[in-house]
Protein backbone atom coordinates (compact mmCIF):
# COMPACT_ATOMS: atom_id res chain seq x y z
CA UNK A 1 0.00 0.00 0.00
CA UNK A 2 1.40 3.28 -0.54
CA UNK A 3 1.36 6.33 1.57
CA UNK A 4 -1.84 8.07 2.58
CA UNK A 5 -2.78 11.17 0.38
CA UNK A 6 -1.54 14.68 1.16
CA UNK A 7 -4.39 17.09 -0.68
CA UNK A 8 -3.61 19.73 -2.84
CA UNK A 9 -1.03 22.11 -2.17
CA UNK A 10 -1.67 25.99 -1.52
CA UNK A 11 -1.04 26.80 -5.34
CA UNK A 12 -3.81 24.05 -6.89
CA UNK A 13 -6.64 25.11 -3.75
CA UNK A 14 -5.78 29.28 -4.51
CA UNK A 15 -6.69 28.37 -8.58
CA UNK A 16 -9.87 26.58 -7.91
CA UNK A 17 -11.13 29.02 -5.48
CA UNK A 18 -10.45 31.48 -8.26
CA UNK A 19 -11.33 30.24 -11.08
CA UNK A 20 -14.64 29.30 -9.47
CA UNK A 21 -15.28 32.88 -7.77
CA UNK A 22 -14.21 34.97 -11.28
CA UNK A 23 -16.63 32.80 -13.41
CA UNK A 24 -19.42 32.92 -11.13
CA UNK A 25 -18.57 36.38 -10.67
CA UNK A 26 -18.20 37.30 -13.96
CA UNK A 27 -21.51 36.55 -14.48
CA UNK A 28 -23.28 37.30 -12.09
CA UNK A 29 -22.08 40.71 -12.51
CA UNK A 30 -23.10 40.79 -16.31
CA UNK A 31 -26.37 39.78 -15.29
CA UNK A 32 -26.87 42.41 -12.55
CA UNK A 33 -25.20 45.65 -14.17
CA UNK A 34 -27.19 44.66 -17.21
CA UNK A 35 -23.66 44.80 -19.29
CA UNK A 36 -22.33 42.77 -22.16
CA UNK A 37 -19.30 40.56 -21.68
CA UNK A 38 -17.75 41.82 -24.21
CA UNK A 39 -17.35 44.88 -22.59
CA UNK A 40 -14.94 43.95 -20.15
CA UNK A 41 -16.18 45.07 -17.21
CA UNK A 42 -18.11 42.05 -15.65
CA UNK A 43 -14.47 40.47 -16.53
CA UNK A 44 -13.03 43.20 -14.03
CA UNK A 45 -15.21 42.65 -11.50
CA UNK A 46 -14.99 38.80 -11.65
CA UNK A 47 -10.90 38.68 -11.38
CA UNK A 48 -11.50 40.70 -7.95
CA UNK A 49 -13.69 38.55 -6.75
CA UNK A 50 -11.77 35.60 -7.94
CA UNK A 51 -8.82 37.19 -6.24
CA UNK A 52 -10.71 37.52 -2.84
CA UNK A 53 -12.32 33.95 -2.87
CA UNK A 54 -9.22 32.62 -3.87
CA UNK A 55 -7.55 34.03 -1.00
CA UNK A 56 -10.10 32.72 1.43
CA UNK A 57 -11.14 29.39 0.18
CA UNK A 58 -7.10 29.24 0.28
CA UNK A 59 -6.99 29.83 3.58
CA UNK A 60 -9.61 27.52 4.74
CA UNK A 61 -9.27 25.14 2.45
CA UNK A 62 -5.55 24.17 1.85
CA UNK A 63 -3.77 20.76 2.94
CA UNK A 64 -1.62 21.23 6.31
CA UNK A 65 -0.06 18.96 8.41
CA UNK A 66 0.23 18.57 12.36
CA UNK A 67 3.27 17.10 13.46
CA UNK A 68 2.67 15.08 17.14
CA UNK A 69 5.10 14.01 19.33
CA UNK A 70 3.37 11.01 21.06
CA UNK A 71 4.27 8.17 23.17
CA UNK A 72 2.65 5.29 21.35
CA UNK A 73 -0.75 4.83 19.17
CA UNK A 74 -3.29 4.35 21.94
CA UNK A 75 -2.37 7.43 23.54
CA UNK A 76 -2.73 9.58 20.74
CA UNK A 77 -6.14 7.88 19.77
CA UNK A 78 -7.41 8.17 22.98
CA UNK A 79 -6.87 12.09 22.59
CA UNK A 80 -7.39 12.55 19.01
CA UNK A 81 -10.98 10.67 18.57
CA UNK A 82 -12.85 12.84 21.19
CA UNK A 83 -11.73 15.49 19.22
CA UNK A 84 -12.60 14.59 15.89
CA UNK A 85 -15.43 12.74 17.09
CA UNK A 86 -17.24 16.43 17.80
CA UNK A 87 -16.21 17.82 14.68
CA UNK A 88 -18.58 14.92 13.37
CA UNK A 89 -15.36 12.56 11.85
CA UNK A 90 -15.54 9.34 12.70
CA UNK A 91 -13.58 6.19 11.45
CA UNK A 92 -13.29 5.27 7.82
CA UNK A 93 -14.80 1.75 7.26
CA UNK A 94 -11.85 0.36 5.53
CA UNK A 95 -9.22 2.51 7.74
CA UNK A 96 -8.38 -0.19 9.95
CA UNK A 97 -6.79 -2.25 7.25
CA UNK A 98 -4.17 0.39 6.78
CA UNK A 99 -1.04 0.04 7.86
CA UNK A 100 0.22 3.62 7.10
CA UNK A 101 -2.22 5.22 9.16
CA UNK A 102 -5.78 5.97 9.72
CA UNK A 103 -8.78 7.52 7.28
CA UNK A 104 -11.08 10.03 9.21
CA UNK A 105 -14.16 11.13 7.34
CA UNK A 106 -17.67 12.84 8.10
CA UNK A 107 -20.72 11.04 6.98
CA UNK A 108 -23.65 12.28 4.26
CA UNK A 109 -23.34 15.02 2.55
CA UNK A 110 -21.18 16.74 4.98
CA UNK A 111 -18.37 14.06 3.54
CA UNK A 112 -18.42 15.81 0.15
CA UNK A 113 -18.02 19.29 1.22
CA UNK A 114 -15.35 18.58 4.33
CA UNK A 115 -12.49 16.37 3.30
CA UNK A 116 -10.60 13.79 5.48
CA UNK A 117 -8.32 13.60 8.09
CA UNK A 118 -5.51 11.58 7.78
CA UNK A 119 -3.20 10.21 10.49
CA UNK A 120 0.02 8.72 10.02
CA UNK A 121 2.97 7.70 12.14
CA UNK A 122 6.65 8.10 11.55
CA UNK A 123 9.34 7.39 14.18
CA UNK A 124 11.69 10.85 14.16
CA UNK A 125 14.36 9.44 16.34
CA UNK A 126 15.35 5.69 17.73
CA UNK A 127 13.11 6.72 20.86
CA UNK A 128 11.09 9.59 19.63
CA UNK A 129 7.81 8.65 17.55
CA UNK A 130 5.27 11.13 16.06
CA UNK A 131 1.94 11.13 14.65
CA UNK A 132 0.94 13.27 11.51
CA UNK A 133 -2.11 14.61 10.77
CA UNK A 134 -2.91 16.25 7.49
CA UNK A 135 -6.78 17.39 6.76
CA UNK A 136 -8.04 20.97 5.16
CA UNK A 137 -6.37 24.02 7.62
CA UNK A 138 -9.56 25.17 9.20
CA UNK A 139 -9.14 21.26 10.53
CA UNK A 140 -5.83 21.33 11.50
CA UNK A 141 -6.09 24.67 13.66
CA UNK A 142 -9.50 23.46 15.87
CA UNK A 143 -6.99 20.17 16.34
CA UNK A 144 -4.12 22.42 17.07
CA UNK A 145 -6.06 24.40 19.91
CA UNK A 146 -7.53 21.22 21.40
CA UNK A 147 -4.30 19.00 21.81
CA UNK A 148 -1.95 21.62 23.28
Amino acid sequence: MEDLPKGPGTGFTFLYYFASTSLVGTLLASQVLHVSLSTGIPNQIGVVLGVFGGGVGTYFNRSQTLELPVKGKKELLNRLNPILSDMGYTLAEDSEELAEGLIYQRSGLRSLLSGKVYVTWAQKQADQKQAIVTSRAVHIRTLQKQLR
